[in-house]
């Protein structure tokens, strides 16, 4: 593609039990500038309890990241947005996506005091590419 940018994906981990529009945002917004396509994972495990809920877990989660980033495509309709929903830890998942990626964007709750969850720590210390941690509420 002769229109793209010289850099590889942008690469967003997004929590959907705290979407967080700053952190969304951040993301589309460097994708955009750098020219780079945006990939938004997210990661979820089964909980331990099997839940009565005919709903599948992965089409669930999967329709709630379209939800959550829908406005955003939207609003910034020239960055490529590949969405992936994956069973298993974040850290595990993400760590495996930094290795195509040119930045690896996490979110880090405010409410959580001075230290890092252990997502972020575990990207901060073993990512191949460098690291954005954006803080929100």
């Amino acid at each position: 593609d002769s229109e793209a940018g010289p850099y590889r994906p942008v690469v967003l981990g997004i929590d959907l039990n705290h979407p967080c529009d700053e952190l969304i945002e951040y993301a589309f917004d460097t994708a955009a500038t750098r020219r780079a396509p945006l990939h938004a994972l997210h990661t979820w495990t089964v909980p331990l309890a099997p839940s009565g809920s005919a709903i599948d877990p992965e089409e669930e989660k999967t329709h709630a990241l379209a939800a959550a980033l829908t406005p955003w495509r939207n609003k910034f309709p020239d960055t490529q947005v590949t969405e992936r929903t994956v069973h298993g830890r974040a850290a595990h998942h993400l760590l495996m996506a930094s290795t195509k990626a040119s930045l690896l964007i996490v979110g880090r709750r405010i409410p959580s005091g001075a230290r890092l969850g252990p997502v972020a720590h575990s990207v901060i210390h073993h990512s191949l590419c460098p690291v954005a941690v954006v803080a929100h509420e």
